[in-house]
């Protein structure tokens, strides 16, 4: 019987140690720092949960009511622009040919890239969400703490 409970003593020793007032001071001042991480990682993710609501916001009706009204308009604005650039390089002599270039091959260069860069990171936003999303009633930081303590 002595040699089992010397055997399961010496198996846990390093858990079973005695406590003095250097090692509990430690451990209080390591558990103080995780719980102010907690705090900041839970902080961080209601700002990433409130950031990524703002994305339903141009997915509601009235606001893609909106944006459909205002497409014309920027039609127009965009051939007005396109007139006067024309106008400007026709009749006027001192005028940046090479940038007027450089600035329509930039912005067809956005146009294209825009609407196809925000759809894979509205995509991705959805997935990291997802990923992230943890069941139950306990947060992230609990979780974190929880899978690490085991």
């Amino acid at each position: 019987m002595d040699e089992e409970v010397v055997r399961i003593l010496e198996k846990f020793s390093v858990f079973l140690e005695i406590a003095n007032p250097i090692n509990y001071s430690f451990r209080l001042i390591g558990w103080t720092i995780i719980n102010g991480l907690a705090w900041l990682v839970d902080a961080l993710a209601n700002i990433t949960d409130t950031i990524l609501g703002l994305k339903s916001f141009f997915n509601h009706s009235d606001i893609n009511d909106f944006i459909h009204m205002l497409l014309p308009l920027s039609a127009i604005i965009m051939g007005f622009s396109l007139l006067y650039t024309g106008y400007r390089l026709i009749f006027q002599k001192k005028i940046d040919r090479e940038a007027i270039a450089i600035n329509i091959f930039l912005l067809m260069f956005l146009f294209a890239l825009l609407s196809e860069g925000m759809d894979k990171a509205n995509k991705f936003t959805d997935e990291a969400a997802d990923a992230l999303n943890i069941t139950g009633d306990s947060s992230m930081s609990h979780q974190i703490i929880k899978d690490n303590l085991n």
